[in-house]
């Protein structure tokens, strides 16, 4: 349900804002229509590329020069202890390998400050301007130089508490309003989410593409394609029944697939069978 006041209007949490959101948001029309329609394309992204893309729609509602979304795996006291991946839009390549390689992420005041309290919104400017040791202040005046000196962060922590995901929007100048902190505090959860589905597809699909299957066993897994009972491969390859077990046995143990319909699915999906 849509009630509209003056130029604005309010997402009263219908069946679709509702499960998008679950509470009420008041942003210019255009605007709010804007954000639905990203949140709605980043639940359908599943490839890097798009959420590039994404980030950088994202990046032109909220009205900045530079995006990135990243996650960090922690240990038991909280503390980073490397960083995951990043996916950015504009941010300077060289500015994200010295983050990393020179850990500037133990001593960034955005991530302690969001480590604190995961979930919230915050602004950069607030958070500079409390009192940090040299090194905090060493890196405020590193990442001002390349043009990182305003901007809003959103920090949140995996279920587990073994990851942390950060995603940032930045630029020379970025205004501290209410309309660029709701869009940020409402669009965040969705890229983290789809931050993280990309990143497990990722790993499954490198650990998929190190399998290797046997001359055997992808003889059995085309014809189990083909919908051959085990007698049939059994015939057709020669071989007794129990042997066909023992090779369909293998492929879903090593495909980590629960059936043969599975198996064919993850093996076409992965390239290891032709269509």
């Amino acid at each position: 349900m849509i009630a509209k006041k003056h130029s604005s209007i309010w997402l009263l949490g219908g069946p679709v804002c509702k499960r998008v959101w679950g509470v009420i948001v008041l942003l210019p029309k255009n605007l709010a229509n804007a954000l639905l329609e990203l949140i709605g394309s980043i639940h359908a992204c599943s490839e890097r590329d798009q959420l590039i893309g994404l980030l950088e729609e994202a990046k032109r509602i909220v009205t900045c020069e530079f995006a990135v979304d990243g996650f960090a795996v922690v240990d038991s006291q909280g503390e980073i202890e490397h960083v995951g991946e990043l996916i950015s839009a504009g941010y300077p390549t060289e500015w994200l390998d010295r983050y990393v390689q020179e850990r500037f992420y133990r001593v960034d005041p955005i991530v302690t400050e969001g480590s604190r309290t995961p979930g919230s919104t915050v602004y950069w400017t607030d958070t500079y301007k409390r009192a940090w040791n040299r090194s905090v202040q060493e890196f405020v005046l590193l990442s001002s130089d390349i043009g990182l000196r305003e901007g809003y962060s959103c920090v949140m922590r995996s279920p587990d508490n073994h990851t942390i995901l950060v995603i940032s929007f930045a630029g020379r100048k970025v205004s501290r309003n209410s309309r660029t902190e709701t869009i940020v505090r409402h669009v965040a959860p969705h890229l983290h989410s789809a931050m993280t589905r990309i990143h497990k597809a990722g790993t499954v699909r490198r650990e998929i593409s190190n399998i290797k299957l046997t001359h055997r066993e992808t003889e059995v897994l085309k014809w189990m394609k083909e919908g051959k009972s085990r007698w049939e491969i059994s015939v057709i390859l020669s071989i007794g029944q129990e042997t066909v077990k023992f090779h369909t046995e293998n492929i879903l143990a090593k495909l980590k697939a629960v059936n043969r319909a599975q198996a064919v699915a993850i093996a076409m999906e992965y390239g290891l069978l032709k269509p």
